[in-house]
């Protein structure tokens, strides 16, 4: 290895004994060139190296009967103990033409902003518009008008369920609403979340 070049740097790794950082000379565990890098200890020159490496020890034969039997390469990388990337550097470098990547479902718990339970009055009116449309007509009263707007509305208070929910036209939801809030002041029925319907807030 070459001289060692001390560096003051501090948001580096790479630390000699002295605390200081060092600019280290390398070769390339794949290519052999040499290369310079404060990460040390480094194998790599370059990420294409690095990928090279790792998908080493992936048969292309093997791993193309796995894909066209069905397989995504996050199922054959699994496998081969590597990387999905390592799978995909793989048939890219046989000139391997890939399957069009299907869109990942986010509907439900398979979404990072899921809040399930804890969810805002919104959130569960969205959630139910998204599974069962737009509310298009009344159902309390039967009007189906296209000049006035009609609501998703909460019958048992059970928020989650999206089937707990039924269409009305402003007036009929108002007066729903009012009903509700009746009875919550004489104790006939469980206090609902203040953040939803029953405090009267929209």
């Amino acid at each position: 290895m070459d001289e060692l070049i001390k560096i003051s740097w501090q948001n580096k790794r790479g630390y000699n004994p002295d605390g200081k950082i060092v600019l280290s000379h390398c070769k390339c565990v794949v290519c052999g060139s040499d290369y310079s890098t404060y990460w040390y200890p480094s194998k790599f020159c370059s990420r294409k190296c690095k990928s090279i490496f790792q998908s080493s020890g992936v048969d292309f034969e093997e791993a193309k009967k796995l894909y066209e039997s069905g397989m995504t390469q996050c199922e054959i990388s699994e496998k081969f103990g590597v990387t999905q990337k390592a799978i995909y550097s793989v048939f890219k470098r046989n000139n391997y033409k890939c399957r069009v990547a299907a869109k990942r479902s986010q509907h439900g718990d398979k979404n990072s902003y899921w809040k399930g339970s804890k969810a805002t009055y919104a959130a569960y009116h969205k959630r139910v518009q998204s599974q069962r449309g737009k509310a298009f007509m009344c159902e309390k009263c039967g009007r189906d008008d296209n000049s006035i707007r009609y609501d998703w509305a909460n019958i048992t208070g059970n928020f989650d369920d999206t089937n707990d929910y039924q269409m009305l036209c402003r007036s009929c939801h108002f007066k729903m609403d009012e009903i509700k809030r009746n009875l919550q002041n004489n104790n006939l029925v469980p206090r609902i979340n203040q953040r939803k319907l029953i405090d009267g807030k929209r």
